[in-house]
Formats: structure tokens, C-alpha cells, sequence
């Protein structure tokens, strides 16, 4: 049974929910604050800026939930935009990142082709769930090289996501682990430079689905069932589509920029890009 104070956050999140897309973004959310002293707001937005860092440490989503509901219980829901405009200030400023929020995922069963975002009442569905995205510019990045034991396994990551993306933005499970059993990479053959030594390509495919940045979906076919990858959450984020394309190009190209241009537009195509001749 819930609680008489329960039912009251229920029905004020869902007010504020409703209210959403027809509010100037934030104005809701401001007015919130409006009852609570500076300190207090202060406290909330510090202890954003904490619970953000500690959950990408873990590589676990930041749920605004858990944050209003378990950690700052004595603010109300609809207060939790402003504290996420004001947390994200100290983020980017201090750290070089902001809080993006996750797309919502797909039905992981049963599902024929990628489905449709969930929507509520004809607007997009928030998953109210988000991630640190690193927003220092390309060119005052440090080399890859300094992430240290975390780069081979971004490295492999993003092999997965542009194989993903060259086959039609999904692919087949055991088409993948083919493409990496070419390599000499089997379901049994531990992955060179990884974490721990019997860490196999079955296992790293599990914990990038654990991590969000894949989605490994059932597919019913006429003839058998079978399970597809396609890009989670995180890697929307972390990995924007547009990049993969020039990644690919960065690792297969040459010096001739019309022919670099060329396999560009064909790798997009490949993706459903349609990109303009």
C-alpha cells in the first residue's frame, strides 16, 4: 500500500510530466525552487554533480528517480530540471562533461524490426535515465593512448558499433561473432590485450548490453528464432552515427580525398543514410 506522502509525489510527477511540453523549458521546474532556500538548491546541485560521477565510474545510469526519490527526498520531482541546468554548468566547466539524457529503449523481445520510441499522449517518452558525454572539443582532447586498460575495450566497441552500422544499423548475432571468427577471434579464444585473460568475445558482447551500448534483441523469424545487436542507449550518446562513417574512412582510406569521399557516401548508404550523391 502507498503512503498518503507516495501518492502525492505520484500524482505531482505525473503533473509535471503532463506539463512538460507545453512549458517554456525550465519555467516549471524554476518556480519548484521558489520555496526552497539558496542552500538547499546549492546542497541538491552538488550532490547531482557527486551522484553523476560516482554512476559513470560504475558505468550505471543516473536515474532522476533514484536521485529525487532516494538521495534529496525533501525537494519536489518537478524542481529536478533546474537542478540538472545548474549541475550541468558546474560539469562542463570543471570536468569537460554534461549530463545527456538516454533515448529510451526499444522492446528487447519478440520484436520483427527496430520498433518505434515509446511515446505518451503523442509526444515523445522521457526515459528520465542519463550519462556524462564528454563535450571538450576533438581538438583539445588527449590521445586515446592515455585511457590506459579502458582503451582496448572502447577500441572494440566501436568495431561493433561501425559493423553494426555498415549492415544496416543491425545485425545478426552470428553474422558478428563470424566476422570476428575471421579474425581469429572465436566464442572460446580469449580477446588480445583484455582486462582479464578469459575474457572472450561472448562475454565483452554481455557486458557492452550491461553497459547500454548495445541492444540484443529476439527476432521471430518463419523459419527460427534468432537474437540481433543494434546500437543501445550509451552508444547513441557516446558515439554520434555521423562519426562512424569518418572513422572508417580514417582506418580504410588513402590519400585521395575523391576516392575517401566516395567510400564515404558508400558506407552511409550501406547504413540507410541515403546521403546525397
Amino acid at each position: 500500500m502507498e503512503t498518503v506522502q507516495e501518492q502525492n509525489e505520484d500524482e505531482e510527477e505525473a503533473e509535471f510530466e503532463a506539463t512538460q511540453a507545453h512549458q517554456v523549458p525550465g519555467t516549471v521546474s524554476e518556480k519548484a525552487l521558489g520555496s526552497v532556500t539558496e542552500e538547499d538548491t546549492q546542497r541538491a546541485v552538488k550532490m547531482l554533480v557527486r551522484y553523476a560521477l560516482f554512476c559513470e565510474h560504475r558505468r550505471q545510469p543516473i536515474r532522476r528517480d533514484d536521485f529525487m526519490k532516494k538521495i534529496v527526498k525533501e525537494l519536489p520531482t518537478r524542481a529536478f530540471p533546474a537542478i540538472l541546468k545548474r549541475a550541468n554548468n558546474i560539469l562542463r566547466s570543471t570536468f569537460g562533461f554534461e549530463m545527456a539524457e538516454l533515448p529510451v529503449r526499444p522492446p528487447r523481445a519478440n520484436s520483427k524490426r527496430p520498433s518505434s520510441v515509446p511515446t505518451d499522449g503523442g509526444r515523445e517518452k522521457n526515459s528520465n535515465s542519463f550519462i556524462l558525454r564528454n563535450v571538450i572539443p576533438e581538438e583539445e582532447r588527449v590521445d586515446d593512448a592515455s585511457l590506459g586498460h579502458d582503451a582496448p575495450r572502447l577500441v572494440l566497441i566501436t568495431v561493433i558499433l561501425s559493423l553494426i552500422y555498415v549492415s544496416g544499423k543491425t545485425i545478426q548475432e552470428e553474422v558478428l561473432l563470424n566476422y570476428f571468427s575471421k579474425m581469429g577471434i572465436n566464442r572460446t579464444t580469449g580477446i588480445p590485450k583484455s582486462q582479464v585473460q578469459d575474457h572472450t568475445i561472448v562475454d565483452a558482447l554481455q557486458g557492452y548490453v550491461k553497459d547500454g551500448y548495445l541492444d540484443r534483441i529476439k527476432v521471430s523469424t518463419s523459419e527460427r528464432d534468432v537474437h540481433e545487436y543494434r546500437w543501445g542507449p550509451r552508444a547513441k550518446i557516446e558515439f554520434p552515427q555521423e562519426n562512424v562513417s569518418g572513422f572508417i574512412v580514417d582506418v580504410h582510406g588513402n590519400e585521395d580525398e575523391n576516392m575517401n569521399k566516395r567510400m564515404k557516401r558508400d558506407i552511409e548508404h550501406l547504413a540507410g543514410e541515403d546521403p546525397e550523391l
